[in-house]
């Protein structure tokens, strides 16, 4: 039966994605195929195609109050000892957070046929057509400090794209436009390779477009 939660750790994720039970107990170690998946997302949690909901890239402030485990530099060794090694950490694996969307975006940029253990073919995926990237969902949890260190995690990791939307924000008010949507694919091909890959293509306009909405509430400029 698909599953229906908006996130799953890598471990499950990988074990799934070959139909296999991320909770038994194997003797031989890990599935040479599972232990593929694994190195394949790691790869791209590294070099941010894949994003993971509590993994921040960005180098850890002194005055952060957030722990180190929480940073992608913390664990960068145990990153390449499996992608290079094929050696896995498995209480890091069971760690590392995915949301479902962000999932998505990844296998669609890449051509990845989506696993049918989370995105069942002529079923309707939850809210994601109209999700907005680089909103966090929150994850279920007994520890309350955890769930609330996640989310400022979150926050830290989205600061560059809701800097960007308030980039867009400025953009508008200072032009004229047919309408929002024009503005924002004026917008989006104004902007150099490296900023426009914080926004995914299918869903780009729509993003911004609902951040200004926001921005300028119901008696905004039309």
């Amino acid at each position: 039966m698909p599953l229906l939660n908006e996130t799953l750790s890598l471990w499950e994720i990988a074990h799934r994605w070959n139909n296999h039970d991320p909770d038994k107990f194997r003797l031989a170690g890990v599935p040479l195929e599972v232990k593929d998946s694994i190195r394949l997302m790691m790869h791209a949690i590294l070099s941010l195609s894949l994003v993971a909901f509590n993994i921040i890239t960005a180098k850890r402030p002194r005055d952060s109050d957030i722990p180190r485990e929480f940073f992608i530099r913390t664990h960068v060794d145990d990153f390449y000892a499996c992608i290079d090694h094929g050696r896995c950490n498995k209480k890091l694996l069971k760690f590392i957070v995915i949301e479902q969307l962000q999932f998505q975006n990844w296998c669609e940029r890449c051509k990845i046929p989506l696993p049918e253990f989370w995105f069942p073919k002529g079923w309707e995926h939850g809210d994601l057509a109209s999700s907005i990237i680089g909103i966090p969902t929150t994850t279920k949890t007994s520890d309350k400090s955890a769930s609330e260190v996640a989310q400022k995690a979150a926050q830290v990791r989205h600061e560059p794209l809701n800097k960007l939307k308030q980039e867009f924000c400025k953009y508008w008010l200072q032009g004229s436009f047919k309408s929002r949507a024009d503005a924002a694919r004026r917008f989006l091909k104004s902007l150099p390779p490296e900023s426009g890959k914080l926004l995914v293509e299918s869903n780009a306009v729509r993003t911004l477009t609902q951040a200004l909405a926001r921005h300028l509430g119901p008696k905004g400029k039309e």
